[in-house]
């Protein structure tokens, strides 16, 4: 039930996160102000999801470590910890961009492609996540080595 949980919290996570990216990318590509406006409210919603998934991910991920007995020397799970932080840091960055520069009536050039950029790296880090969970392995295990 636990592994049931924070499987579903993190695809709902995921899930928000690209369809709001697409919803407000969409809504600029159209230029109509009161679509991008609605979709950046629709999205902030979405953020007080996701800070909610955030807390009972972190729980339901040290509960699972400890009830299967592993330990953050395992190189996928120090991997998954790290970049879960990572996710959390770039979703933070996003909600600063949204706040910031996309609420402008104006929106800078800089700023959009800080935004998809921020979105696509978010994407690429939660499927690395998402590989290393499956397979219980990591690529990156040359960041860890001693």
């Amino acid at each position: 039930m636990l592994k049931f949980l924070h499987l579903i919290c993190g695809t709902t996570f995921f899930g928000i996160m690209i369809a709001a990216f697409f919803y407000i990318s969409l809504s600029i590509k159209k230029n109509d102000r009161s679509l991008i406006n609605y979709a950046l409210r629709t999205s902030y919603f979405g953020d007080g999801i996701i800070f909610f998934l955030v807390v009972i991910q972190f729980i339901t991920a040290n509960k699972l470590v400890y009830a299967g007995h592993f330990t953050l020397a395992i190189p996928w799970i120090f991997i998954a910890y790290h970049a879960f932080g990572a996710v959390i840091l770039l979703w933070l960055s996003i909600l600063f961009i949204k706040l910031i520069s996309l609420s402008k009536i104006h929106i800078s050039p800089i700023a959009l492609k800080i935004f998809y950029l921020l979105n696509i790296m978010l994407i690429l880090i939660f499927i690395i996540i998402i590989h290393d969970a499956v397979t219980q392995s990591t690529w990156f295990d040359f960041l860890i080595r001693k």
